[in-house]
């Protein structure tokens, strides 16, 4: 999935410390995070949910708005089972091609919304903007509502004719995984078919899967 031009200037750190806002894509504790998007999904989240407690992994889910409204019990589930739940979105609109106001509109909504159902503070409530697009104006107003975007290192899945279950775990045993990577994965079914074989993958590389809590804190 590629990124925005000032996604990638986030990502590799070329502003200014004292000019972010809080956006990573790496951190600096040691272990990995497992991140997945676009849910609920029905089955799909049931599933990726029953193969992360076989495993014994927690992970970060960025559940859609207009989705949580179907489905608010598969995203208050991934809560009591000691997950996080973070923003993303009502509709998973492209950000770049909301005009200003809309793309307010769409992130505070979808950050009230979940607050209320999950009955955290937003202050608490981790955001990944669809596709993770960034310009500078938004880039301005996450820094003006100390917002908590978390982008990504490492993609794990694709979508469309390359969405294969087996070309996505032969993928990923060909990534370089570090300490400090953020998994990109999605809600999806052949993401849940490689995901036995993917979490393995990470069991023989010693790193430790953090909750989103201990990686990037609140």
């Amino acid at each position: 999935m590629k990124i925005g031009f000032l996604s990638r200037i986030v990502r590799y750190g070329i502003l200014p410390q004292c000019k972010r806002p809080r956006i990573v894509s790496r951190f600096k504790k040691k272990g990995i995070l497992l991140t997945f998007d676009d849910g609920p999904c029905g089955g799909p989240t049931e599933e990726i949910l029953e193969i992360l407690r076989g495993f014994g992994f927690r992970a970060l889910f960025f559940h859609v708005g207009m989705r949580i409204k179907e489905r608010p019990d598969l995203t208050r589930r991934c809560l009591e089972e000691g997950h996080e739940v973070g923003n993303h979105g009502l509709a998973m609109e492209d950000p770049l091609l909301q005009t200003y106001a809309e793309f307010k509109a769409d992130y505070s909504q979808a950050q009230n919304s979940l607050s209320r159902l999950l009955k955290v503070r937003e202050s608490e409530i981790y955001y990944r903007p669809p596709r993770g697009r960034i310009n500078l104006r938004l880039y301005s107003y996450y820094w003006r509502v100390n917002a908590k975007v978390v982008l990504w290192s490492q993609q794990v899945d694709e979508f469309g004719p390359l969405a294969v279950a087996e070309r996505i775990s032969r993928s990923f045993s060909q990534l370089s995984l570090k300490e400090g990577d953020i998994l990109l994965l999605h809600e999806i079914p052949e993401t849940v078919k490689a995901l036995p074989s993917i979490l393995v993958e990470v069991q023989k590389s010693k790193l430790e899967v953090l909750s989103a809590r201990n990686a990037l804190g609140v």
